[in-house]
């Protein structure tokens, strides 16, 4: 992969950076790193400037908050340049350069927080919230196992103080980044991740840095300097790369490799602290910092419990919603084309089954659409619907075929008998004046009712059902064709009031 192969890269030019520092003078490698850095801070600093001008709103803020970022990161290192090479006399002192480059994080935090969508539920916050502070209470624990506590009994308590607050400080920003990193649906390598990435590696690279001042090494030891120039270098890049669609952030990842990262930290903090315990070195505040994290862990895992609950509840609900809208006709709520085969065709199946099948096109439709509009013709089609569903047994079917075709299935039928008796009592129901757009009409519908004689397929019966009710149109409308084959039909005139206007013809 691409960015796998500028990954190994950025790590290669770190290593050697870190190896050609211990080559030259303290100063020289000072001065030129901090020219290095100087140089790419501004750079990027100009790109996020042009990205803010361009952006509005959120992320107008959230690009400004970076290149606040990197102007920070680039002022220091620019006048201990401009000192070390002009002599000037008014330096602003280390513990300036220091607090002025503290607020690179937090402002690269912010940004990143803007950069989320601002729905997020208050879960999703709750959420966001136990994982930083377990990866904060994690990351601090192993610090001061490892090197905060040797430097809390041999610094002066003014360096302790400092020393221990900007870890403090970094490593909640360090742990904000982690969490927004892990929980972010990425496509592909872009400018959030990066400068999630970026963040991370500046806590690291501020950890670092108190480790060589309680071993009183030089400032670029241990990785310093090489971490330095990429924590710069990801900024550049950040500046001209892609920014990811704001429905990607903040998105679940249920099986990612990038939701396990805050359990690193938590692993690696139980690790130190079993440590601490077999060599009996660990305090009572040690030991409640652990009862703390385990508690928050508990806590993170119930609310991921509680999440998937939700979530399967949410998945059930929405596959019912879908089931039902593939079943049934969006306008009126009964059973569409696919529901009325797949219901048929079982009836048919069953020994000694009896079913008949009732076709119904209303006579007329198209005028109540040309002369009242769709919006009546679509009531008018609600209100045939009901009637026909008031007609019909529980266990029988009425479906919408499609426009104003309308489908009865009538279980256990006798015929031929019932079979008129169906005719009549469906048209008896159908027939009759409707309100619709403030004038009354008069509903009436033509139909074939065909009656199965055993085992029989669908499309046959369907077939001598529609040649019953072409019949039956054929003869005058507002009639029912019946008959249990299809030589035998029979008519009757449908019972309406004819002096109900305007009529459907």
């Amino acid at each position: 992969m691409v960015w796998v192969r500028r990954a190994a890269t950025l790590i290669l030019a770190c290593l050697v950076t870190q190896h050609l520092m211990y080559r030259v003078s303290v100063t020289t490698a000072s001065l030129v790193l901090s020219l290095v850095l100087f140089l790419g801070c501004t750079y990027a600093a100009v790109g996020y400037a042009r990205l803010a001008r361009r952006s509005a709103g959120r992320m107008r803020a959230a690009w400004a908050c970076v290149c606040v970022s990197t102007g920070c990161w680039a002022g220091p290192n620019a006048w201990f340049v401009a000192d070390r090479m002009f002599s000037l006399r008014t330096d602003p002192g280390p513990g300036v350069a220091e607090y002025v480059n503290a607020v690179t994080l937090p402002a690269t935090a912010l940004a990143m927080v803007l950069m989320t969508p601002s729905g997020a539920t208050a879960a999703m916050r709750l959420r966001r919230f136990v994982d930083t502070t377990v990866i904060s209470v994690a990351s601090f624990f192993v610090l001061w196992q490892v090197i905060l506590s040797d430097l809390a009994r041999a610094a002066a308590p003014e360096v302790t103080m400092f020393a221990l607050g900007v870890t403090a400080f970094e490593v909640v920003v360090g742990a904000f980044a982690l969490t927004l990193l892990a929980r972010s649906v990425s496509h592909g390598v872009n400018a959030f991740t990066l400068q999630a990435v970026a963040c991370f590696a500046g806590t690291v690279m501020i950890v670092i840095y108190v480790d060589n001042l309680v071993q009183t090494r030089v400032w670029f030891a241990n990785g310093f300097g090489g971490l330095y120039v990429g924590m710069t270098v990801l900024f550049v890049v950040a500046s001209r790369s892609s920014v990811p669609p704001v429905s990607s952030v903040e998105a679940e990842k249920m099986s990612s490799v990038a939701a396990s990262l805050p359990y690193i930290p938590v692993a690696l903090a139980f690790a130190v602290g079993g440590v601490a315990i077999w060599r009996h070195d660990l305090n009572d505040t040690g030991l409640w910092a652990l009862y703390a994290m385990s508690a928050l862990v508990l806590l993170r895992q119930f609310l991921t419990v509680r999440m998937n609950i939700a979530l399967l509840r949410s998945l059930a609900e929405q596959r019912t919603r879908l089931a039902y809208q593939a079943f049934h006709d969006s306008l009126t709520g009964i059973a569409n084309r696919a529901k009325f085969y797949d219901v048929a065709v079982g009836a048919l199946r069953e020994p000694g089954s009896n079913v008949a099948l009732i076709l119904i096109d209303l006579d007329g439709f198209k005028t109540v659409n040309d002369t009242l509009g769709h919006a009546a013709g679509d009531e008018l089609l609600k209100v045939v619907a009901g009637r026909l569903t008031s007609a019909v047994r529980a266990e029988d079917l009425v479906a919408r075929l499609g426009g104003d075709e309308f489908a009865v299935m009538i279980r256990d039928v006798e015929p031929p008998g019932d079979a008129a008796v169906l005719a009549h009592r469906v048209e008896a129901a159908l027939t009759g004046p409707a309100t619709l757009a403030g004038t009354t009409v008069n509903i009436r519908g033509s139909a074939g009712v065909a009656i199965s004689r055993g085992a029989q397929h669908l499309e046959e019966l369907l077939h001598e059902a529609d040649v019953l009710l072409y019949r039956a149109k054929a003869a005058g409308k507002a009639l029912a064709a019946v008959g249990d084959d299809p030589e035998c039909v029979a008519t009757s005139r449908a019972h309406g009031d004819r002096s109900v206007r305007p009529r459907l013809t």
